[in-house]
């Protein structure tokens, strides 16, 4: 389904657009650019109302490089493990 919209655009915007895609093929243009800037104002939230979420405090295992390595390698493994036990 498609929804017509009309907006307005500062006349600056609308030749480098144009300079781009031409005339034809705006539409296209302007729905590709909405997509990408509703995804980056998607993430960004879910970055801001994460921020937090992962301190020190709360695990020390990603204190330094060292910690964070062997917090990962014991993932992995305890993974493998798993996966060996589920397809025996």
């Amino acid at each position: 389904m498609k929804t017509k919209l009309h907006f307005t655009c500062s006349d600056d915007v609308v030749r480098e657009m144009e300079a781009f895609i031409g005339k034809r093929g705006r539409s296209r243009f302007i729905s590709e650019a909405i997509r990408e800037k509703i995804a980056k104002e998607k993430f960004s939230f879910a970055v801001s109302e994460c921020a937090g979420a992962w301190s020190l405090k709360k695990h020390p295992e990603l204190s330094s490089i060292k910690k964070l390595s062997d917090y990962i390698d014991n993932i992995r493994k305890d993974s493998e493990k798993r996966l060996k036990e589920i397809y025996k």
